[in-house]
């Protein structure tokens, strides 16, 4: 499970991020409790004790039955020490974040593009003629420009969970752009970049969805190049290291998700890597208290929501069981959206991610991972168990993370979903078993390129299938 992160914590770095970087300047009033309540998704006790820290470090004044004011100068010598400070603690977070970027962005995007209509196209066109050259001064106003063609095309899915990520990724380095000012553009880039966007444009016209996803993976990647390239001289300041590095990570949904309900995610995704079947005991509540590291009331509140979505039964003197039972009067169609929107975001990220952990296994190791893969074959999902490995392969934190976050809706929803009990189940775990084999061969005779490219394919009609018929269920419109 993802490490836990205090819910005050949260708005309080939230709150912070945006007061230096110049979008609360001083005098600014912040909306109501209730309000950043709404916002925010989070109980009123964590945002008071947000607000007490903001006030107590100087950031806010609060007063009784008044909003609460800024009173933080970015024009005072503090204020450029502390945003100082404060990017610094992101230096390896922000590295890593930027590695993960050419993995995850053209996925988000090649999912949008497939979905494109002539009015997206029309959008995209007048987007493009509103812009000129003389608009565009220095590198972050290239990069800024990609990323709003990007956002237009991935909205275009209606994918809540692709468009919370990538509002994540756009935005979270915005002290970059305070604290490393950008150098100016040389003659010609501009007209350079908007010409590339408009080659993407045709391209997403003539549905050439292959080589779309090529060209802004390249230009991802040697984007984040530059960008890590500039990062490279604050290695060696001294000032960094006396700065303690703090973890950054972006998160699926913009509002943090319940402890007691990260807890119940968690323990269907150890009942699917189990291979727990109906009737197995799950661990005793002391087992998990100690396992969590939290209160036994965490730990029931888990069971007794499992409990009620009928795929757990705890029996007093006995224990909880794994009941794989379908819920009765509940709601679940937000949790199977949920399902789907991950199983696609996945499925779309699979081919940058398999060819470029591909180049790190050696011939030997391409057999192993061959007898791993024949060790799984019952896994009630191969592709998801694939992209794993190759996730942890490359070693990237943030990316792990994102995949770690994508896994656990999708298995949930899947779980609730009642497909795993299904006739069809084992036949197409079968399928997908031979052509997981047939994608190792490709790789051993074809090359890493044509192997990432079935696993791709492979991938997208998985998701495709799964979500078609999770989209039969009763009750359930995508």
């Amino acid at each position: 499970m993802e490490k836990e992160v205090s819910l005050y914590k949260l708005i309080y770095n939230k709150i912070v991020n945006r007061i230096l970087i110049g979008m609360y300047p001083k005098g600014f009033q912040l909306s109501s409790m209730e309000k950043i309540r709404d916002e925010f998704g989070i109980g009123l006790t964590s945002i008071r004790r947000a607000m007490r820290l903001l006030q107590e470090d100087g950031f806010l004044q609060m007063e009784e039955r008044k909003r609460p004011v800024v009173i933080f100068d970015p024009t005072d010598e503090r204020c450029l020490s502390v945003r100082r400070r404060l990017f610094l603690s992101h230096y390896r977070s922000n590295l890593d974040c930027y590695q993960a970027i050419p993995y995850i962005v053209p996925g988000l995007v090649l999912h949008g593009a497939t979905k494109a209509t002539p009015q997206l196209l029309d959008d995209l066109h007048l987007f493009l003629q509103t812009k000129s050259p003389k608009d565009l001064t220095v590198r972050s106003d290239l990069l800024n420009l990609a990323y709003d063609w990007m956002e237009m095309v991935i909205h275009q899915r209606s994918n809540g969970l692709a468009d919370d990520l990538f509002v994540q990724i756009h935005g979270f380095d915005e002290l970059r752009f305070v604290e490393m000012p950008s150098r100016p553009l040389v003659k010609g880039e501009a007209e350079m970049t908007l010409e590339t966007l408009r080659h993407w444009t045709a391209l997403l016209s003539a549905q050439a969805y292959e080589e779309l996803h090529f060209w802004i993976s390249m230009f991802c990647k040697q984007a984040m190049c530059e960008i890590e390239h500039s990062f490279a001289p604050l290695a060696e300041l001294e000032e960094l290291n006396q700065v303690r590095q703090v973890d950054f990570r972006w998160y699926i949904h913009q509002t943090p998700m319940p402890l007691y309900h990260k807890i119940a995610y968690e323990l269907v995704r150890n009942i699917h890597f189990s291979r727990i079947h109906p009737g197995d005991l799950l661990p005793s509540e002391t087992i998990l208290m100690k396992q969590y590291g939290v209160s036994i009331v965490t730990i029931r509140s888990s069971l007794a929501f499992l409990n009620t979505l009928h795929l757990t039964q705890t029996m007093n003197g006995i224990g909880t069981v794994y009941a794989a039972g379908k819920p009765e009067n509940t709601d679940i169609a937000e949790y199977l959206l949920d399902c789907c929107n991950s199983i696609d975001i996945m499925a779309s990220c699979a081919q940058s991610i398999a060819a470029a952990a591909a180049e790190h296994y050696s011939m030997a190791q391409l057999y192993d991972f061959e007898l791993e893969l024949e060790e799984n074959r019952e896994s009630n999902d191969i592709v998801e168990w694939m992209l794993a490995q190759f996730v942890k392969t490359l070693g990237i934190q943030s990316l792990e993370t994102v995949v770690d976050q994508l896994e656990v809706r999708y298995l949930f929803g899947l779980y609730l979903s009642g497909i795993l009990t299904s006739e069809n189940w084992d036949t197409r775990k079968k399928e997908i078993y031979e052509q997981a084999k047939h994608s190792i061969q490709l790789w051993k005779y074809q090359g890493k390129e044509a192997f990432a490219a079935k696993f791709g394919e492979i991938s997208r009609e998985w998701a495709k299938e799964l979500c078609r018929e999770i989209s039969q269920l009763p009750g359930f419109t995508r």
